[in-house]
C-alpha cells in the first residue's frame, strides 16, 4: 500500500476490536502523517466494503516491548473520546489533553434557573435555544463522558420534580427513571445524547405550553386586577408574585408572552392613564395627583409622565 509503514502486524483482539502494531521505517513516527493516512485508508475501506463505521485510537510510540501494553491502553483511552467526535474518527492519545473540568457552578445554577422559567412557561423555542448553548459547553474535550451524562440526568430529573409540583400528569410525558438512565448511558456519542435530551425537553415544554394556555389567561387577568386595584399603593412585581403564588421571574415571562407588554410598563401605563384622567377632570395639584397614582416623588412622577405622554403634566392639563 503506497505511503504505508513498511513493517507491522495486525490481529483480532475481540469480535469488534482489532489491533495493529506498527513497525515504522526509520524517521517515521506513529504519531505522524504516515500513520494517520494509513488509518484513514483502513476506515475508508471498512466503510466501502463492509458498510460499517469504525474508529481508530493511536497510542504513544514505544521503544521497548514492555511498553506495548501501555500504548494499547492509551489507544483505548483515546477511543473513548469518540463520544465527542462521532464515528469514523482517528484519535491520537497525544492530542487528548489530560485532566478534567466541570461546568462552573455559577453558570449551571443560572442556566437551570432560566431553563425552569422557560420550561414552566411552555416557551419551547427558548428551551431549545438554552439547551443548544449548554451542549456547546458540554462539548469541551476536558469534560469526562460520565460527567456529561450525569449533568443531563440531573437536569432531567430536577426539571421533572419541579414540573410535577405544577401538574401531576407530567409523568405521562416522561419514561420511568430507569429507562431514562439506561437511555442516557447507552448513547455512545455526544450528538446522540444531545438529540435525546432535546427531544425529551421539547415534549415537556410542548406539554406545559398546552396546559399553560388557559392557566396563564387566568393568571394574567388576576395580575391586571391587582394592578388596577392597587396602583395607588406601593406596587412591586415581587408583591404581585406573592399574591398569585408564583415567582417574580415567572409572572414577568408569562405577562410579556401573553400581552406583548412588560409588567412594569403595564403598571406605569395604568398609573399614567389614571393621572391623565385626574388632570382632565379635577383641579388637584400635580403633587396630589402624583400621590394618588402611586408616586411618592412628584418630580419623578413628572419625569415618567413626560416620557410616556410627551409633555409635562401641567402642559397636558392646559392643553385640555
Amino acid at each position: 500500500m503506497s505511503g504505508a509503514p513498511a513493517r507491522g502486524v495486525s490481529f483480532a483482539a475481540s469480535e469488534n476490536e482489532f489491533m495493529i502494531i506498527f513497525g515504522p521505517d526509520e524517521g517515521v513516527s506513529p504519531g505522524g502523517g504516515t500513520i494517520t493516512g494509513f488509518c484513514e485508508k483502513i476506515i475508508g475501506s471498512i466503510h466501502k466494503y463492509l458498510r460499517l463505521d469504525a474508529s481508530i485510537g493511536v497510542g504513544r510510540a514505544c521503544t521497548r516491548v514492555s511498553e506495548l501494553e501501555d500504548s494499547y491502553k492509551d489507544a483505548l483511552a483515546a477511543l473513548v473520546h469518540t463520544f465527542y467526535t462521532g464515528s469514523r474518527s482517528i484519535l491520537h492519545i497525544r492530542d487528548i489533553q489530560p485532566g478534567t473540568e466541570t461546568l462552573q457552578s455559577a453558570f449551571f445554577y443560572k442556566f437551570h434557573a432560566r431553563l425552569m422559567n422557560e420550561l414552566k412557561a411552555g416557551h419551547t423555542g427558548q428551551v431549545m435555544e438554552l439547551l443548544e448553548k449548554l451542549f456547546d459547553r458540554l462539548a469541551a474535550p476536558k469534560l469526562q463522558i460520565d460527567y456529561v451524562q450525569s449533568i443531563c440526568a440531573e437536569m432531567i430529573f430536577t426539571s421533572a420534580r419541579a414540573l410535577y409540583e405544577l401538574d401531576e400528569d407530567i409523568e405521562l410525558v416522561l419514561q420511568d427513571r430507569l429507562t431514562i438512565m439506561d437511555t442516557l448511558y447507552r448513547h455512545k456519542n455526544l450528538s446522540g445524547l444531545k438529540t435525546y435530551v432535546l427531544s425529551l425537553f421539547y415534549d415537556l415544554s410542548a406539554y406545559m405550553a398546552g396546559k399553560n394556555s388557559s392557566r396563564n389567561s387566568k393568571t394574567i387577568n388576576r395580575i391586571r386586577a391587582i394592578v388596577q386595584e392597587g396602583y395607588a399603593q406601593e406596587l412591586s412585581i415581587a408583591r404581585i408574585a406573592e399574591e398569585v403564588f408564583l415567582t417574580p421571574n415567572y409572572i414577568s415571562l408569562i405577562f410579556k408572552k401573553e400581552t406583548g407588554e412588560t409588567l412594569t410598563d403595564y403598571i406605569t401605563r395604568i398609573r399614567i392613564d389614571k393621572a391623565k384622567e385626574l388632570l382632565s377632570t379635577t383641579d388637584l395639584k400635580v403633587m396630589e395627583i402624583s400621590e394618588l397614582v402611586g408616586y411618592e416623588n412628584p418630580h419623578y412622577f413628572s419625569t415618567v409622565f413626560k416620557k410616556s405622554v410627551g409633555v409635562h403634566p401641567l402642559k397636558y392639563r392646559s392643553g385640555k
